[in-house]
């Protein structure tokens, strides 16, 4: 099996500005400022070749899906935002993909945003 790359991110929280860098938020508010501060929960995001298709896994969820495609997974909530991912950078070779985040789900700390970088 091929060598895990790994990277891992922290979550934030805002200090100031809130939403106001999103669309179309910041086009109602110009010059508008977010000040977020990085703290100790972390996203982790795992990936190697694959053999065929892309895999993607969230251990912590007990979440596991396979696809031949990687638009295939925009159909899942769960695996979105890898497809997203994927299909931005243009990524056609097999990948496994295994994601993992300190971060609760819907907490607004950007453990999302943390898993995309």
């Amino acid at each position: 099996m091929s060598q895990w790359f790994e990277a891992t991110a922290p979550a934030r929280i805002d200090l100031a500005g809130g939403t106001l860098d999103l669309w179309p938020l910041h086009v109602l508010h110009p010059g508008s400022c977010t000040i977020n501060v990085a703290i100790d929960l972390r996203a982790t995001c795992r990936v190697r070749e694959g053999s065929t298709g892309f895999r993607v896994t969230v251990p912590g969820l007990g979440y596991e899906r396979a696809v031949g495609e990687a638009r295939e997974l925009l159909a899942d909530p769960r695996g979105a935002l890898a497809g997203a991912v994927l299909e931005a950078l243009e990524i056609r070779e097999p990948r496994e993909i295994e994601l993992s985040s300190d971060v609760p789900f819907g907490s607004g700390l950007g453990g999302s945003s943390a898993l995309t970088v």
